[in-house]
């Protein structure tokens, strides 16, 4: 019986020290796969694709280079996660060494994934490297229209890489003679051609409306055609490629959901030639360019701050005073942004009252210019702002009128300066 017992004991021991050998072994050989793996990123990073190949050649002489292949980058290196053989699908020559590892485990590129959803074939076209992008095609077969985690396919990401022009054309027409689709939607500029058109790949754009017939109607979720992408305020849009969108029939006075059309965001943006280009196209302009709220052409005239689009629209009759249904005047905007220009020609030339109040709170453009103030303010800012209050002032605007709730202008400096500081103080409490 105490034999039988000490047995069962020994047994025990020899199991769990077997355990522990093999996990430690297990440890060492990730640590040293993990070592190698970082230290191959190192070389790709730094461009030194010569190491990549030497350092390759004595890892490829393990035995197991499944790990090395298809470990991921840790998150506090790179915030997508890649593989190597994402790394090496963004570099310019990276095509003889993905090949190489590719012909060791060909599965291995054709999973991966980073983080994020993206293939390798995903990463080859936001770099613009076409040739890799149609080996990986042709070679390793990945989708051409395989989704990432936000439905974005490659060519999508093709059709961001503005750093890379004449890359980002080359991969488009690769991936489009592949069969990529142009149908695909994605949030938040839908479909491949807008992304084009927002990051001003004139080129991919004409390419996929003259070549690939790209549909010039689509929407995007917030009911904008691409026209509207193209004359938004960050777009890098040309007016070349707003006026291709015209010839192909892109309908001018489409409105989104907030009833804009793309002449109200060329205005607003400052985009002078392309609002004059589409005021050409749209004969009833004054009308279309009204939204429900009453807010004019002339309003966004003076938010993008373009003295000639103002002038051309007061000489076409727009009163320099047209309120929305709020009581704000084309004043009232120019002070919020501060164009100094736009606010002595609106008063001195075309007799804009300086003393209009809206009609909700009664606040006069003198109350709107001293709430802009701020403590949180840089040097450039205050001073802009401390030239429109004395400009405005100038020009005629009263000190002393008082809002709805009885205070002057100068006094929202105050009670502005009282939020900022509570504000400041609130934060200092959470933190």
């Amino acid at each position: 019986m105490n034999t039988y017992k000490y047995t069962n004991v020994i047994i025990i021991f020899l199991i769990s020290y077997l355990q522990n050998v093999c996990a430690a072994q297990f440890q060492a050989n990730k640590n040293k796969y993990k070592s190698a793996f970082l230290l191959l990123a190192d070389t790709i990073d730094s461009g030194d694709l010569q190491a990549f190949a030497e350092l390759t050649g004595e890892i490829l002489k393990e035995e197991d280079v499944h790990y090395v292949l298809t470990a991921h980058v840790p998150k506090e290196f790179r915030q997508t996660e890649p593989t190597l053989l994402h790394m090496l699908a963004t570099k310019k020559d990276g095509l003889p060494l993905l090949k190489a590892l590719t012909s060791v485990r060909r599965d291995s590129a054709k999973d991966a994934i980073d983080n994020k959803g993206n293939t390798l074939l995903h990463c080859a076209a936001l770099y613009g490297r076409a040739a890799i992008a149609h080996f990986l095609i042709n070679t390793i077969k990945i989708n051409v229209d395989v989704s990432n985690n936000e439905h974005m396919t490659p060519l999508f990401h093709a059709c961001q890489n503005d750093s890379n022009p004449t890359g980002a054309l080359e991969t488009v027409t690769v991936l489009c003679n592949a069969g990529a689709s142009l149908d695909k939607i994605a949030t938040p500029y839908s479909t491949p051609c807008n992304l084009a058109i927002y990051y001003g790949l004139d080129d991919v754009a004409a390419y996929l409306i003259q070549k690939r017939h790209a549909f010039v109607y689509s929407l995007t979720n917030r009911h904008q055609t691409p026209l509207h992408v193209a004359c938004e305020e960050k777009s890098k849009a040309s007016e070349s490629i707003v006026s291709l969108l015209c010839e192909q029939g892109a309908i001018v006075d489409a409105i989104d959901t907030k009833e804009l059309t793309a002449l109200n965001y060329a205005a607003s943006s400052g985009k002078m030639k392309i609002a004059l280009l589409l005021m050409q196209k749209m004969p009833h302009y004054l009308e279309l360019t009204t939204n429900r709220l009453g807010s004019t052409l002339l309003h966004d005239a003076v938010r993008g701050g373009s003295l000639m689009l103002v002038k051309i629209l007061l000489d076409e009759g727009v009163s320099a005073d047209v309120p929305t249904q709020c009581g704000i005047t084309p004043l009232h905007i120019a002070t919020q942004h501060s164009r100094l220009n736009c606010i002595r020609h609106l008063i001195q030339e075309a007799g804009a009252n300086p003393n209009a109040q809206t009609y909700d709170n009664k606040r006069t453009p003198l109350h709107w210019a001293y709430h802009q103030q701020s403590s949180h303010d840089n040097n450039e800012t205050a001073i802009r702002k401390q030239k429109t209050i004395d400009l405005l002032c100038e020009l005629g605007a009263q000190p002393n009128i008082c809002d709805v709730y009885g205070w002057i202008p100068q006094s929202l400096c105050f009670v502005q300066s009282i939020k900022c500081k509570k504000t400041t103080s609130d934060e200092c409490r959470l933190t």
